[in-house]
């Protein structure tokens, strides 16, 4: 049985005439009346009842309509459903970040840039420490975490500077520079402690040799605000600190920082990249690039 014989056997059933049917589907009526053959031969019963050059339905026709009409119909449904999946999956990107308030410049750039394209973001710092990372269903993952190279794929969008942020009425605004041990006695103001840059944070000022006093911990969208009261100083990158959420604020470079922080577009080697999100990779490349950096940065770093 097969949906071609359904198809055959439905329309059959609405007519009651052979001919009729062959001209509506546009095939011979030998085509017609083999596949109603076979299909009866694979029932094991007569599926109408043949009168003359007539054929009316009978009672086990009845029953084989019944059903053949919900076969058609579910197959139907799964067809629409499967040209909408494609349409949409083509016509849309998904992807994870960490970090979050570094990437929202770019993304929101994209989306104003393209907006016939369906964008999906998805906050993953916390989940990309308790599963594994092939659970992560994305088309890209944004991010400084380092990833298994057996498994992904990625570009560095960019080398960030990490920097310190202070109010513009503290001590130390009219500095354009400093080493990190010169903020041992400072209040800091802190992202969460499951958050990756929290880490980094944490082992630049160890490895400088002493211990962050934290005055307030939280969401790292919080933490401009904050620094602009006065409540703390924080520690940033140049990105998140151009994307206009610090206000009133100063930058000092820090001298005794091992590198900047590379910042990466990754992609699961196995994974299938629809139109869409090959264009949303192009687009962040382009974004991040050195003669745009400059343009975003100006003469501040």
């Amino acid at each position: 049985m097969n949906f071609l014989q359904l198809k055959y056997f439905q329309s059959v059933a609405e007519n009651e005439h052979l001919i009729k049917t062959a001209e509506r589907l546009m095939v011979t009526p030998s085509a017609i009346s083999a596949s109603l053959s076979n299909l009866e031969d694979e029932l094991g019963v007569k599926l109408f009842d043949r009168i003359g050059r007539n054929i009316r339905l009978n009672e086990y026709g009845r029953i084989v309509q019944k059903y053949t009409d919900i076969i058609l119909q579910a197959q139907q449904n799964a067809l629409s459903e499967l040209k909408e999946q494609k349409m949409h999956t083509e016509q849309s990107v998904t992807f994870g970040v960490t970090s979050v308030n570094f990437w929202q410049n770019s993304i929101i750039d994209f989306i104003e840039n393209h907006p016939d394209i369906h964008v999906i973001q998805r906050d993953v710092e916390a989940e990309m420490h308790k599963i594994e990372l092939k659970q992560l269903n994305v088309d890209f993952l944004l991010t400084a975490l380092p990833l298994p190279k057996n498994e992904w794929e990625s570009q560095i969008l960019m080398n960030d500077p990490i920097i310190v942020v202070v109010p513009n009425f503290h001590r130390l605004a009219n500095r354009k520079e400093i080493n990190l041990i010169e903020l041992k006695d400072e209040k800091f103001i802190g992202c969460n402690f499951d958050i990756s840059f929290r880490l980094v944070v944490d082992a630049l000022c160890q490895a400088a040799g002493f211990q962050p006093q934290y005055i307030c911990e939280g969401n790292v969208l919080v933490m401009p605000s904050l620094a602009s009261r006065g409540i703390g100083l924080c520690i940033t990158t140049m990105q998140a600190y151009v994307s206009g959420l610090y206000k009133n604020t100063s930058l000092l470079k820090i001298l005794d920082l091992p590198g900047d922080r590379a910042m990466n577009i990754a992609w699961r080697k196995t994974h299938q990249l629809s139109k869409a999100a090959i264009l949303f990779r192009e687009y962040m490349v382009k974004y991040y690039s050195a003669e745009n950096l400059r343009k975003m940065w100006g003469d501040i770093f």
